[in-house]
């Protein structure tokens, strides 16, 4: 097994391998590098002019800042991410990536709905939560974050976010992973934004 076999993981090496790379944390000047991470392995990397390697964690924090590294640290510590979508969660909320870049990502991906009613593709009561006068329609990046209420609630659809959003009525908004600390509140005007933008 040769040296790059040990660095990161798999899906990382092949990022790099492939020219995708990772997504980009800081720049240094000094070193003429930047900083990226894998959300997969929980690896940092450095890319120079011509190669790319790991650095350790407190070693990224001396050299890009330790707000930059503390930030995504504080997030994935208490968020491990389970798929794509939740990978891309992390990282929008950690500033590493633009909003609507996540939204392009939740699209096509499928979120888990809970029901106090059996469920099925056609017909489902999902749970809702009101605040403020506005409602919202609770949904889940992955089957894990529906745990901590599915006693409650013991029926589960999972559904395309897309068509969720198609589904849902135009004065209701989602809030995404409630009682997790990645997550979001989107108003029914933001859903309806997302209908005229990303669905027509």
């Amino acid at each position: 097994m040769s040296e790059w076999d040990n660095k990161g993981c798999v899906t990382c090496r092949q990022k790099w391998l492939s020219g995708e790379g990772l997504i980009k944390l800081g720049v240094s000047d000094e070193r003429h590098a930047s900083l990226h991470y894998c959300s997969s392995c929980k690896t940092f990397w450095e890319q120079y002019e011509r190669f790319v390697d790991t650095i350790a964690g407190d070693e990224a924090a001396r050299v890009y800042g330790r707000e930059t590294v503390s930030n995504l640290l504080e997030l994935q510590s208490n968020f491990d991410p389970q798929n794509a979508l939740e990978a891309s969660l992390v990282e929008s909320q950690s500033g590493r990536i633009p909003f609507v870049k996540f939204i392009e990502e939740m699209l096509k991906s499928d979120v888990f709905v809970l029901s106090s009613d059996e469920v099925n593709a056609s017909s489902f009561n999902p749970v809702q939560y009101e605040r403020s006068g506005e409602v919202f329609v609770a949904a889940f990046t992955s089957l894990e974050r529906t745990k901590r209420i599915a006693k409650q609630f013991p029926y589960c659809l999972a559904i395309k976010a897309s068509e969720l959003l198609s589904r849902i009525s135009p004065k209701v908004g989602v809030v995404l992973n409630p009682g997790w600390n990645a997550g979001f509140e989107l108003p029914a005007s933001g859903v309806n934004g997302i209908r005229r933008d990303f669905l027509h």
